[in-house]
C-alpha cells in the first residue's frame, strides 16, 4: 500500500515517542526539528541532517515530503496548544490505558497512541482535550475518602469507579471510551456539585444525595 504524507508523519511521530517519556515542550520541539530536517534535506542543505533522517526518505518514495513537514508542524502546534499548560508527560502506557494521573495534584501521563486521529490530521484534538480534562480532574481528587464505596439504587460503586465517573463527567467527548467506562458513565452521572464531593472525598454525602436522602 502506498504511504501518504499523513502515514509518513505518523511513522515519524511514533518513532519519536517510542520508549520515551517526553514533556509536551520536548515532543513539540522534536516534531518541529524533524519538520525542519525534512525541509533542509529537500533543499539540499545539511548532508548530516539528511543522514539522520535517511530512513524517512528510504521508506517514503513518491510521498510529498513538504506535506509531511507541514503535518509535523501542525501536530507540534496541536500538542502544545492543547497540552502545553499542564504538567503532562507523553509516555507509553499499558494497552488500553489512555492516561493516568496521581490524585492530590500529582503528575499526569498520556499515552501517545491514545491521541492519534483516524481522520485527516495526526492528532485528534477533541479526544486529546477530553483525555487532558479527565486526567486533570483526577489530580483535583483526594486520595482518601470517608468510605471505600457507595450503593445507589441497589448498585454498588467502588472508590475507583466513583472517581472515574467524576473524571468522565468533565469530558466533552466520550464516544472513544471503553465499554467499562461507558457503563460507569451511564450508571453514575455526575454534576458539578457531585464532582466537588468526590474531590473532597465525601463519598457518604454523595451517596445520600444520589439516593435522595
Amino acid at each position: 500500500m502506498q504511504m501518504t504524507a499523513l502515514d509518513t508523519a505518523r511513522a515519524i511521530y511514533e518513532k519519536t515517542v517510542e520508549g520515551q517519556g517526553l514533556s509536551v515542550s520536548e515532543l513539540s520541539n522534536r516534531l518541529r526539528e524533524r519538520a525542519e530536517d525534512i525541509r533542509m534535506a529537500l533543499g539540499g542543505r545539511g548532508d548530516d541532517v539528511r543522514g539522520e533522517i535517511s530512513w524517512i526518505f528510504e521508506n517514503s518514495q513518491n510521498v510529498d515530503m513538504e506535506a509531511v513537514g507541514d503535518c509535523l508542524e501542525e501536530t507540534a502546534r496541536d500538542i502544545a496548544d492543547i497540552l502545553g499548560q499542564s504538567n503532562i508527560t507523553i509516555s507509553e502506557l499499558p494497552s488500553g490505558i489512555a492516561g493516568q494521573a496521581q490524585l492530590d495534584g500529582g503528575e499526569i501521563d498520556i499515552d501517545p497512541d491514545s491521541i492519534l486521529s483516524n481522520g485527516g490530521r495526526l492528532i485528534d484534538r477533541g479526544i486529546t482535550e477530553s483525555i487532558r480534562d479527565h486526567e486533570i480532574e483526577h489530580t483535583k481528587q483526594s486520595s482518601s475518602a470517608d468510605v471505600s464505596g457507595i450503593e445507589i439504587g441497589g448498585r454498588k460503586f467502588s472508590g475507583r469507579e466513583i472517581r472515574e465517573a467524576a473524571a468522565i463527567s468533565v469530558q466533552r467527548e466520550t464516544g472513544f471510551l471503553s465499554d467499562e467506562y461507558k457503563r460507569i458513565m451511564t450508571g453514575l452521572p455526575m454534576s458539578a456539585c457531585d464532582r466537588a464531593l468526590v474531590r473532597q472525598g465525601e463519598f457518604r454525602t454523595l451517596e445520600k444525595k444520589k439516593n435522595g436522602a
